[in-house]
């Protein structure tokens, strides 16, 4: 029996408890196939509502969604375990943390508590968690301005937790103490103030006062020393940044070049570019010599820079199983998702049927991944971050962008691209 259906007859008194957070905690749960070995009418493996949900059926008979599977016909992933993700978590993991939010709000709604009919930045929709801090003619404003302060221009407005991802990539790695990473927190706590004054004390909710307080705030954490020139690496130019004690800045440099694949070998790179609501991926296969077998690019619509490295990937190594072609060297210029391929990591909803499509091609056609520097990864990049009207695969040297042919001869030559970075 699923645990939505459960019930007792005497019930403890621990599981009364329980029970009232049973709804809104199962909708909080998707699975990501492996064997099949979940409920197929209650489970949620499909997309937001379960079977029962979407067909409107009564007490169905239990069944997995393993039995419904002859001779390997559905697309499931047999060698790997079924996941468990939890949709409030960036990861897919469960944390108490994301759990409340939801908890609160099913509490909040079953005490009678009246919650506000009205936003009070534009009076003409209903106040919600993603309308206020989000969405709403007030966050939207203020997330634009914020945006341009630091060129973070492939912002994905469609979740809180997208929202702050765009943030963190956009400095990269091993800058955890940056003060983009600061920002999207800084810019909620400001939106909820004026939110509150303007509920509690008339004072009008407008998207300049927002701004403002923000702009006070940063320039304070300054002034008291809070924010120092290492949390504006790369971004020392800006006003807001500190000017004592600022040192000049060590690069350290070095040459990397794309390396052909050993004798017998195909070697695949892929790369993605999102750029507002655009996302698109590409990528080439080569031999030994260097020689093209094939290219592509593809579009993926409105999903987020790792969404989007990862579909590219995969659609690849559909391509080459179309040409039957093994024995794969695979690298991408994403180090978040080798990790996830390598280790396999838990990750969010929907990214998760992705690796796993992506680890099944990589045992079934022989092939490997591994992490390369974006600059030998160039071709891959430019035929990505093309503008090409529709799907394209490329069959021949000719057909390419100019612009990917000479990358492609320098590829051939293995001739190095220099790579610099700040030594702390």
């Amino acid at each position: 029996m699923h645990p939505s259906r459960a019930a007792f007859q005497r019930p403890p008194l621990s599981w009364c408890g329980l029970d009232t957070i049973r709804d809104v905690a199962e909708r909080q749960i998707h699975w990501c196939l492996g064997r099949g070995f979940v409920d197929f009418w209650h489970d949620r493996w499909l997309g937001d509502e379960t079977i029962v949900e979407m067909l409107g059926f009564h007490n169905p008979l239990h069944m997995l969604v393993a039995e419904f599977i002859v001779q390997d016909e559905w697309n499931v992933f047999s060698q790997l375990e079924d996941k468990m993700i939890w949709l409030p978590s960036s990861l897919g993991l469960f944390r108490v943390k994301s759990a409340w939010d939801p908890l609160r709000s099913k509490k909040n709604s079953s005490m009678g508590v009246a919650l506000p009919s009205r936003c009070h930045c534009c009076f003409s929709h209903e106040e919600s968690f993603s309308h206020l801090f989000l969405t709403g003619p007030a966050a939207s404003e203020v997330w634009d301005w914020a945006s341009r302060q630091f060129g973070v221009l492939d912002l994905m407005h469609s979740s809180l937790s997208a929202m702050f991802m765009s943030w963190l990539c956009s400095i990269g790695l091993g800058s955890l103490d940056h003060i983009r990473t600061a920002m999207p927190a800084i810019v909620i706590w400001f939106l909820w103030k004026v939110r509150n004054r303007a509920r509690h004390e008339g004072v009008p909710f407008q998207s300049r006062q927002v701004i403002l307080d923000i702009e006070s705030f940063v320039v304070q954490l300054g002034q008291a020393g809070v924010l120092m020139p290492k949390h504006f690496i790369r971004d020392l130019e800006h006003p807001w940044a500190p000017t004592k004690g600022i040192r000049s800045k060590r690069f350290k440099v070095c040459a990397v070049a794309w390396s052909r694949p050993p004798l017998n070998m195909l070697k695949l790179n892929t790369d993605a570019s999102v750029f507002g609501a655009r996302a698109s991926g590409g990528g080439l296969v080569r031999d030994h010599t260097g020689h093209l077998i094939f290219a592509f690019y593809k579009e993926f619509g409105e999903v987020d820079t790792l969404t989007a490295e990862g579909l590219s990937l995969w659609h690849a190594l559909l391509y080459c199983k179309e040409r039957n072609l093994t024995g794969l060297l695979a690298e991408v210029d994403s180090e978040v998702l080798v990790h996830f391929l390598l280790f396999s990591d838990t990750s969010k909803w929907p990214l998760c049927y992705t690796l796993h499509r992506i680890q099944s091609l990589l045992v079934e056609l022989s092939s490997t991944v591994r992490h390369i520097f974006r600059e030998a990864n160039s071709c891959a990049d430019k035929l990505a971050g093309g503008k090409h009207p529709t799907d394209t695969v490329f069959s021949s040297v000719h057909q390419l962008p100019p612009t990917v042919r000479a990358t492609l001869q320098l590829d051939r030559w293995e001739v190095p691209f220099t790579r610099s970075w700040v030594v702390k």
